[in-house]
């Protein structure tokens, strides 16, 4: 459990460092309480490869929730990179109780299982 836990974090940062990376496009405004349902009820948290097609949706969520930016607005940057941060360091809790569920056999992980993954 505990390797699993600590890959778990290392692919959260992993993602949170991805995710700040953006991609330029059109700039709009972040939406406080925006979110985006992500479900794994199809992933066994008790693999790596299930964590890292989890961690890649939350990404995509955050992505989803956060916008994109246009590189020359530094402002819409910063406000992006925060926002995502602060949506996959949220998400991340949940994560690690439903990977904890998911060791103890408790099916936390099943076929309706979800989080959500809100923007700043």
């Amino acid at each position: 459990m505990k390797r699993h836990l600590i890959l778990a974090h290392a692919l959260l940062a992993t993602g949170a460092m991805l995710a700040a990376s953006g991609a330029p496009a059109a700039a709009g405004t972040i939406e406080a309480g925006n979110s985006v349902a992500v479900h794994f009820g199809d992933l066994d948290l008790k693999t790596d490869a299930g964590l890292k097609t989890l961690y890649r949706r939350i990404g995509r969520a955050a992505d989803e929730a956060c916008g994109t930016y246009d590189v020359r607005d530094l402002n819409r940057v910063n406000a992006v990179r925060e926002c995502r941060s602060y949506a996959m360091g949220n998400a991340n809790q949940e994560v690690e109780l439903a990977v904890a569920a998911a060791q103890r056999g408790e099916g936390y992980a099943s076929a309706g299982s979800s989080l959500k993954v809100r923007a700043r």
